[in-house]
């Protein structure tokens, strides 16, 4: 009890400095990590195979810059968590594959080590949650707060390793589908959304249209948005039209249907251009130049 009761308090103590140290200037903060440290290595000493006290440790680790030390001490939170699981499901204990994560991508450029702490992250918040949700000593409330905590841990691993998945340079078939999944758990984030669109905008452009003029449903001065779906056009526009120039005889049907793309791609790139979008402009001329608009010429040649 006693043990307990001071472990406890050493992480009040730890949760308050955390806590103070966002709201002091950088250059001060080196006491406040200091003597987090010193507390953490007490609760490590107290408690060596508590999750907690190496989990803070190496959020501590990482603010000094010691990434090593950071790696080590959440990694063996990791372990401890699996081997010593607290009594109730802990929603931000998948926060340390997060930062283990961090470090082996940002610190050591290992995205495949980086994509993998996150699963394992995500999928011990799938086995928490069901733990959380099936407790019937927890109250109503308190359930509903831990399984939100569950949800918001989730989705930030998630949009992770969205974003570690996005830098491949190239998916396997299974990433692109878990990609594609993941995608929808993000209806309302312009971010994913956009960037999704732009990943599959070459071998899907229809898809891809449909995302753009959804994000611009709700933000009609989304500037990638507007370029992009205008890029999609002149795009379009430009590679049938490089196919009949190959043609003896290109069809009086397929000649429209570029100039039709090109049309299509105007309002899209005006709109990017009253926005302040540079290059716009030049693309417009180059538009009315192919269509023979003087009107357009006259505006932005």
């Amino acid at each position: 009890i006693r043990s307990n009761t001071v472990f406890n308090s050493l992480l009040m103590s730890v949760v308050q400095l955390t806590n103070s140290m966002a709201e002091v200037h950088e250059k001060e903060k080196q006491p406040y990590l200091n003597e987090m440290l010193r507390i953490c290595n007490a609760m490590v000493q107290l408690k060596p195979d508590h999750y907690m006290g190496f989990d803070y440790r190496g959020q501590t680790h990482l603010a000094m810059g010691d990434r090593a030390k950071a790696h080590r001490d959440l990694m063996n939170g990791i372990r401890f968590y699996g081997t010593h699981p607290p009594e109730e499901p802990d929603a931000m204990a998948a926060y340390m594959h997060y930062r283990v994560a961090l470090i082996e991508f940002y610190g050591n450029g290992d995205v495949g080590k980086a994509l993998a702490l996150l699963k394992q992250g995500i999928d011990l918040i799938g086995k928490d949650r069901a733990l959380a949700e099936k407790d019937e000593t927890m109250t109503d409330d308190h359930k509903r707060s831990v399984l939100e905590k569950f949800r918001a841990t989730r989705n930030d691993l998630k949009l992770f390793r969205l974003d570690l998945l996005l830098r491949l340079p190239t998916m396997t078939t299974e990433q692109e589908e878990e990609f594609e999944r993941t995608v929808k758990d993000f209806p309302q984030n312009t971010n994913v959304q956009l960037a999704f669109a732009q990943k599959i905008q070459a071998k899907r452009p229809d898809d891809a249209l449909k995302i753009y003029d959804r994000v611009l449903a709700q933000e009609a001065d989304n500037l990638t948005a507007l370029f992009n779906a205008g890029v999609l056009f002149y795009n379009r526009a430009a590679e049938l039209s490089a196919q009949l120039t190959e043609e003896q005889n290109p069809l009086r049907s397929d000649e429209a249907l570029v100039a039709e793309y090109f049309r299509q791609a105007v309002p899209y790139f005006e709109k990017a251009h009253a926005l302040g979008e540079t290059q716009s402009k030049q693309i417009l001329a180059s538009i009315g130049g192919y269509l023979g608009d003087t009107e357009l010429l006259k505006k932005y040649k």
